[in-house]
């Protein structure tokens, strides 16, 4: 009993961005653009000293520079998994046009047991404009 109250309190001392970050995966996409294996494969390391397809999704994807990233992963089955989709959302970016910029990766395991990128699209969330609240490949405004 006393440990719930003291969850409960803790949730409710929790910032107010901290229910922001989970609304951001939700939001509609609108379009996405392939992005080219030549403009990533330069950043692909050796699939076979990927061990995690997360590992290997935020190597391609390269630093973060920005307020907060979310991370969603999927794979197609708990146990021992052959592919991966990873879904990164880089919000609050410093960039004076475009707020947030979604990622999403499909992976699958090589026969050496790492993982390889074999597909990568993205898209973003606009500052301001007539639709900041869905991702799409328009130039932002």
């Amino acid at each position: 009993m006393i440990r719930h109250a003291i969850c409960l309190a803790l949730g409710a001392a929790a910032p107010a961005w901290a229910s922001g970050p989970s609304a951001l995966i939700d939001l509609p996409v609108v379009a996405s653009v392939v992005v080219p294996a030549s403009q990533y494969q330069a950043r692909m390391p050796p699939a076979a000293s990927m061990v995690s397809a997360l590992d290997a999704a935020l190597h391609v994807a390269g630093t973060f520079e920005g307020l907060r990233q979310v991370i969603v992963q999927t794979h197609d089955t708990p146990e021992s998994p052959s592919v991966s989709r990873v879904v990164i959302l880089r919000d609050g970016l410093l960039d004076d046009a475009v707020h947030t910029q979604r990622l999403e990766l499909a992976l699958a395991r090589t026969s050496a047991g790492g993982w390889q990128v074999t597909e990568m699209k993205k898209s973003w969330r606009c500052r301001r404009g007539e639709a900041p609240f869905q991702f799409d490949v328009r130039p932002c405004p």
